[in-house]
Formats: C-alpha cells, sequence, structure tokens
C-alpha cells in the first residue's frame, strides 16, 4: 500500500469514527430526554396522588402521618431519580472510553504502519531515528493503558463509594424523620 493510500485509508477511518462518536452522542442524549420525560410524568402523578391524600385528611393525626409517608415517599422518588441519573451518567463514559481506547489503539496501529511505510522511503542511516520514534509510540501506549486502568479503578471505586453513601444518606434521613415528633 502507497503512502498516499495510507493517508486516505488514515482519512476514511477518521470519518468513520467522528460518525461513530456522533451516534454515540445522539443516542445518549436520546436517553437522556426519554429519562427527563419518564420523570416528569411520574413526577405528574405523583404529584396528582399526593393532592387526593392530602385532600381526604381528616385530622391531625392524620396530617403528620401523611406529611411521614409524603416525605418518605418524595425522599426515595428523588434517590431513585438520583440514582438513574448516575447509572445514565456511568454508561455513558463507559460508552465514550470504550470509543476513545479504540480509536487510541487503531491511532497507534496506523502510526507504526505510517512509520513503517516512511522508513522505507528515508534516506539511508535513518533507521536508529525510525526504531527511536517507534520505542517512544510504543512507550506511549504503554503508558496510556496503565493510566486508563488506572482510572477504570478510580472510576469503579468512586461508584461503589457514591452508592454506599447514598444509601447510608437515604437511611439516615429516614431514621431521623421517624424520630422526628410534631
Amino acid at each position: 500500500m502507497s503512502l498516499n493510500e495510507s493517508i486516505k485509508e488514515y482519512g476514511l477511518k477518521q470519518a468513520e469514527s467522528a460518525l461513530q462518536l456522533a451516534q454515540i452522542s445522539i443516542g445518549s442524549a436520546e436517553k437522556l430526554i426519554k429519562l427527563q420525560l419518564d420523570t416528569a410524568k411520574a413526577v405528574l402523578e405523583e404529584q396528582a396522588r399526593q393532592a387526593q391524600t392530602l385532600a381526604s385528611i381528616k385530622n391531625v393525626q392524620q396530617a403528620n402521618e401523611t406529611r411521614q409517608s409524603l416525605a418518605e415517599s418524595n425522599l426515595d422518588n428523588l434517590v431513585a431519580l438520583s440514582r438513574s441519573v448516575y447509572e445514565f451518567a456511568n454508561q455513558t463514559q463507559a460508552e465514550l472510553t470504550k470509543f476513545a481506547e479504540a480509536r487510541i489503539t487503531e491511532l497507534n496501529k496506523d502510526v507504526i504502519s505510517l512509520l513503517d511505510q516512511t522508513a522505507k522511503l528515508a534516506p539511508a542511516g535513518s533507521e536508529p531515528a525510525v526504531a527511536a520514534v517507534k520505542q517512544t509510540v510504543q512507550a506511549t501506549v504503554s503508558a496510556v493503558d496503565s493510566l486508563s486502568k488506572a482510572a477504570k479503578q478510580v472510576s469503579d471505586f468512586t461508584e461503589t463509594s457514591v452508592k454506599s453513601a447514598t444509601t447510608a444518606t437515604v437511611d439516615a434521613i429516614k431514621q431521623a424523620s421517624n424520630n422526628v415528633k410534631v
């Protein structure tokens, strides 16, 4: 394959990558809009139900019980929405990370291939320079791979921590609201 053909192929790969990224972005936007619409619908339904519940209150005792149950229901709904948004963000991040890693791997292969082709056209005696550039590219690939693995570990740890903190916070709020007396 000639150098011109390699550059043309590289350009086509870049166009395909741009299309893939656009598809990921549009798909993510679509999911987020659906989540927002579903949430808006659920909030309206919940507000209607709560209005009916409030309208049926007969005495102070029932008002206190209703206040408590509505507060817990609203908290549960808020936590569920927060989890949905967090899961959506994690899913989108995972898709983008997978895309980026694939592109970096492909880019590295293309650079090495281009270096090999360029080396054939290079003047005699330039082999050590080409070898040094190849070695630098390979070291960069290794460093990026290590950083990606470290970032994945941090992401996993953060996800676990957020889930634990959310559960602990919800439990503490429910416990505190159960202890409050009006």
